[in-house]
């Protein structure tokens, strides 16, 4: 595993996360990361969010700086996983002065995205820095490693 395949992941992960709580129409502002190593060691890393949100874009961010404080790069990774907490309704959002235009443009960007990949499934749009991998990622798996269990197979 090295930083671009781990960030990779990172992202699939991001999005999963962020399309269930827009879903639930949630926010989190506690992101923790976890990283299992194929010494089956455990390490976590979390920090507090300026601002509650669901917005796949700042999750990633967040997400990113915990991987780069947490791994070396080096060490083989066997599992990377994300989670949200300290959840609140997304009709309430703290105001910024620096974050509103661009939070309110990634918002209903995300939002978008959601509602074309229900209609038409995962693969009807997808980030950039997926075009021309070898496989989709979608929650930080390939369709051909899903078992299903959460969602099925065909869905897409």
């Amino acid at each position: 595993t090295d930083f671009p395949y781990a960030d990779q992941v990172l992202l699939s992960l991001c999005e999963t996360v962020g399309t269930r709580l827009r879903r639930d129409e949630q926010a989190g502002s506690c992101l923790t990361i976890h990283l299992r190593t194929s010494a089956f060691e455990n390490w976590s890393h979390q920090r507090q969010l300026s601002n509650a949100t669901n917005v796949t874009q700042e999750l990633y961010a967040g997400a990113r700086e915990l991987l780069r404080a947490a791994w070396d790069g080096k060490t083989p990774l066997r599992q990377i996983g994300i989670q949200i907490t300290r959840l609140s309704d997304t009709s309430v959002r703290q105001a910024s002065l620096f974050d509103a235009a661009d939070n309110e443009k990634l918002s209903k960007l995300d939002k978008t995205v959601d509602a074309l990949r229900e209609k038409y499934g995962e693969g009807v749009i997808r980030r950039a820095r997926f075009t021309g991998a070898g496989t989709v990622l979608a929650g930080g798996l390939s369709r051909e490693r899903r078992t299903g269990i959460t969602k099925p197979l065909d869905a897409e």
